[in-house]
């Protein structure tokens, strides 16, 4: 089942591919702003709405490498862990993922509008 894209969630995507310099952080492959070959890549899934628009659990990624960590979820946990290093990788999976937030789709648009 598809998760909805919210008008928050495309400024939030927007805000992380310009963070990372529209370049997948697996491969190292640039990318034009606007390509589609581009995702801004979730670990802990978007249903999870703590986390949803946290940066650290979002990285961009290509679609080759997006598709290859749905194929392999060991390895995009390796290379999660590898990225955000222990501790924090360890709060991001444990603390935050289980803190309850309220949607607040206005405050993410604000938020993220007014640093892009």
């Amino acid at each position: 089942m598809a998760i909805k894209l919210r008008k928050a969630d495309k400024v939030f995507s927007l805000w992380i591919k310009r963070r990372d310099g529209f370049t997948c952080q697996r491969c190292g492959a640039k990318h034009e702003e606007g390509s589609r070959g581009l995702h801004c890549a979730h670990f802990i899934t978007r249903r999870n709405e703590a986390t949803r628009f946290d940066p650290d659990n979002t990285d961009s990624i290509c679609y080759g490498c997006h598709s290859f960590f749905h194929q392999h979820p060991e390895e995009h946990r390796k290379w999660k862990a590898d990225r955000l290093g222990p501790e924090l990788f360890f709060e991001l999976t444990t603390i935050r993922k289980r803190t309850i937030v309220k949607k607040d789709d206005k405050a993410v648009i604000l938020k993220y509008k007014e640093e892009l």
